[in-house]
């Protein structure tokens, strides 16, 4: 009895344990493991593109700050040239407001040596032009008195040579 017992056992088992049974149960334990092992990468997967994203948006976020710091220094730099031509320009303005009065100022002085050279052209001219007429008039009169004192002479000898 107790082999019977055993063989019934024993062909009870191979039917539940057997090569086929066991097969077939392998293939069933595989897809469920397959199916474990997708759900569990999966929400591996899932865990990681959290982290990822979190990664990813902590990264932009500092990009875009110092994007942002970039721009801001940026235009303080534009505002600074801005305003650093602008002072030039308004010193570029005073200056030629100078350089204009100068101008003007030597263009009077100029005006005013003019006007008084021009005085004293006139005057020197004035002053030749009469001082070259007495000498004319002198220079006549001293030749018709030398012309006379000439005929005079003349006169003179004429009649004491006829004497």
């Amino acid at each position: 009895l107790r082999n019977a017992a055993m063989a019934i056992q024993r062909y009870y088992r191979g039917r539940i344990y057997g090569r086929t049974p066991m097969k077939e149960m392998s293939s069933h334990a595989s897809k469920v493991q397959a199916m474990v092992r997708g759900a569990l990468r999966r929400e591996l997967e899932k865990k990681w593109g959290r982290k990822a994203a979190y990664i990813q948006a902590h990264a932009r976020g500092m990009l875009a700050r110092r994007l942002v710091r970039r721009m801001h220094l940026s235009g303080i730099k534009i505002q600074r040239n801005w305003k650093r031509f602008q002072a030039q320009l308004d010193i570029k303005i005073i200056l030629y407001d100078k350089l204009q009065q100068v101008r003007r100022r030597r263009l009077e002085l100029v005006r005013e040596k003019l006007e008084d050279s021009a005085g004293l052209l006139i005057q020197r001219n004035w002053r030749r032009h009469r001082d070259y007429q007495q000498l004319v008039y002198v220079r006549r009169d001293k030749f018709e008195a030398d012309k006379r004192t000439s005929t005079l002479l003349v006169a003179i000898f004429s009649a004491a040579a006829a004497m």
